[in-house]
């Protein structure tokens, strides 16, 4: 008798323990690195490109399919069936050669300790293939692709460390070619690892914002319209670094405002600035200052306004918050389930395609363990997946 409730017991601590995995628990935990959503398999459910270093402290790159209950490794359908390893990295997906499914460049550091990109097309059927191409390797970069020449093709911007040192560069597409031409266009050397492209002058072509460092050392925060030729600097953002930049309509009135986190002597930074007359000003829209962070936006409470998450350093203390938009500012939420992070990459998908933008987040705890969480959004509350 003894025997078999001890049995018993044991078997309901075994149950409650599998239950008590979550489906981020079953994903690669990393940081330094970059989190990609798409949905390249057609099924209206996004999938998921993990880069960057991992609990072991190697460098790790894999793609995964969505199923709806969890998720599924896909491989590469290399030699080795795996993606290029790779910290200190970014992704980004897009249909580069204009085929009608979605393609994947990554750049980063190798096991060896030299910097990496490289082109990986989509055949189809979660089908991919590493191409030869001219891109210099990559590491601690950031990464964008948008059509910036307004040829119809998607063109590249990467902002990193290369054998060359710091740089920016700008690269053309040609799909009737090797894809990528370089073309150095307008841009300082600057090293960031947070970038974004969008129209933010309302012209109907893509303008630029970069966080870093030059090549000198000293902070960066710098936008760059498009004049049709390359880029020219837009003042008004202060100096910045060990941040992020991001754009969204903080005011819902159409005109995009970039949310600037990071240091600047000594100082955090978490500050809205809209453009208007040639110029970047201070809005009213701002969150709590963090350094070593990241943000995204996206309207999760359904109401029109595009709401923020942050993640990152304030002071001594990690945090991770949703700020929901008013029509004067932002205001915390207080969502009690989200891990503080340091290091972090924010992605806001519809993970269960239930209609509700769901938050990921990548990056380092307060122990110095890589994590990657997702959080499911519920009629305004989240919890971890």
């Amino acid at each position: 008798m003894f025997f078999r409730i001890t049995l018993l017991i044991a078997m309901l601590c075994i149950a409650g323990l599998v239950q008590a995995q979550t489906v981020s628990a079953t994903l690669p935990q990393i940081w330094f690195g970059d989190v990609e959503w798409a949905d390249i398999n057609g099924d209206s459910l996004p999938d998921l490109f993990l880069t960057g270093t991992d609990s072991l402290g190697d460098a790790h790159s894999s793609c995964w399919e969505n199923t709806g209950s969890g998720f599924l490794q896909v491989p590469s359908l290399l030699p080795s069936s795996n993606f290029q390893p790779l910290r200190q990295s970014a992704a980004e997906w897009g249909d580069i050669d204009l085929d009608g499914d979605l393609d994947l460049v990554i750049c980063g550091l190798k096991g060896d300790h030299l910097p990496w990109t490289g082109i990986y097309l989509n055949s189809g059927g979660n089908q991919f293939s590493l191409i030869t191409s001219q891109l210099p390797g990559c590491k601690g970069a950031g990464m964008a692709l948008g059509d910036v020449d307004a040829d119809g093709d998607l063109d590249l911007i990467m902002s990193g460390f290369t054998v060359n040192g710091d740089t920016t560069l700008l690269f053309l597409n040609d799909t009737s070619q090797a894809l990528f031409t370089a073309g150095i266009i307008g841009i300082d050397g600057v090293s960031g690892r947070s970038l974004d492209l969008k129209d933010f002058e309302g012209d109907g072509d893509l303008d630029l914002v970069i966080n870093g460092l030059s090549p000198d050392v000293q902070q960066v925060c710098q936008a760059l319209a498009w004049n049709g030729n390359g880029f020219t600097s837009i003042p008004g953002l202060p100096r910045s670094s060990s941040g992020s930049v991001s754009w969204g309509d903080a005011d819902g009135i159409g005109n995009l405002d970039v949310l600037v986190l990071g240091a600047r002597d000594g100082h955090y930074q978490g500050t809205a600035w809209y453009y208007t007359s040639g110029q970047l000003k201070p809005s009213p829209w701002a969150v709590n200052g963090l350094c070593n962070s990241g943000s995204a936006w996206a309207d999760y409470d359904g109401d029109g306004l595009p709401d923020v998450a942050v993640a990152g350093e304030e002071g001594p203390n990690l945090v991770c918050r949703i700020y929901q938009n008013t029509t004067s500012g932002f205001v915390n939420i207080n969502a009690p389930n989200l891990v503080g992070l340091s290091y972090p990459v924010l992605k806001w998908t519809d993970v269960n395609n239930d209609g509700d933008p769901d938050l990921s987040v990548s990056g380092l705890d307060a122990s110095g363990t890589p994590r990657f969480l997702i959080y499911l959004n519920s009629n305004g509350s989240f919890s971890i997946y």
